[in-house]
């Protein structure tokens, strides 16, 4: 697959939910978990590779205290940043271009450090569509049930009478169906990014997330969605049951299928 030199990516993995069911993980974040003989976070870069993006220009977001087992995880050219507290994705780039290590590329690829399942050749489309339609931002899309458990964190997308993105909301979580979601990953113009980035307030309550900046491309008519895939290529382990569900999944080499 061709290397795709004008995008770099961000990976963040800074999250700090564990799964003390799993007796493979220990005090160690969930990124690190175990997946088949491999930390989560190894696939996740090795799917990221294989989509087409140089190693050279991915980073990274860590807690810093576990520097030694993400590094130990990964290609030895992978850079990182440190975010020492969990307090969402602005964050998390901000650290990086304080800390110099976000990639200098036109277009920048985030992925979430806990998506072990990621298709590269859609990934690769999804790099490809980005750069082809020059948008500021192309927002990754599914179809899910955010009423199942593995998917009540992910952001429903919300459109405007004529169809085109609007916003990535949490509610109102409609009775049972399946519906648009999103869950990362994300394509910016990287310049564009910084700018909003700038735009965003330093101190904050809670966590603050990259898809305000979506919206905000979405207001000048710099947003659009891409389906990137099924709800199980783009399921998060952020429960145990997701993490053995994909687990036997992928050991045993079967065909995903949306869980119900």
């Amino acid at each position: 697959m061709e290397i795709l030199n004008d995008f770099g990516c961000v990976i963040l993995a800074a999250g700090d939910r564990k799964h003390p069911q799993d007796p493979g993980l220990g005090t160690k974040a969930k990124n690190l978990a175990d997946f088949n003989g491999r930390p989560v976070i190894a696939w996740v870069v090795d799917k990221a590779i294989k989509a087409g993006l140089n190693p050279e220009q991915i980073t990274l977001v860590i807690k810093p205290e576990l520097s030694e087992h993400f590094r130990a995880a990964v290609p030895p050219v992978i850079r990182f940043a440190g975010q020492s507290q969990a307090t969402g994705s602005v964050d998390a780039l901000r650290a990086a271009i304080e800390q110099r290590v976000l990639p200098n590329c036109e277009h920048l690829l985030i992925l979430m450090g806990d998506q072990p399942n990621l298709n590269p050749a859609k990934l690769n489309h999804f790099m490809l569509r980005h750069r082809k339609n020059r948008k500021l931002v192309t927002i990754s899309t599914f179809y899910g049930n955010r009423n199942h458990p593995w998917f009540k964190k992910c952001g429903i997308i919300r459109r405007d009478v004529n169809g085109f993105f609007e916003a990535i909301v949490k509610s109102p979580i409609p009775a049972k169906k399946t519906q648009e979601l999103h869950a990362g990953p994300y394509c910016f113009n990287t310049k564009w990014l910084q700018l909003c980035l700038k735009q965003l307030p330093l101190k904050h309550e809670g966590e603050i997330h990259v898809y305000v900046a979506a919206e905000a491309a979405a207001h000048i008519y710099g947003a659009e969605t891409f389906q990137i895939g099924t709800a199980e290529e783009i399921l998060g382990i952020d429960t145990f049951d997701a993490l053995e569900h994909l687990r036997q999944k992928t050991k045993n080499n079967l065909a995903p299928q949306n869980p119900r």
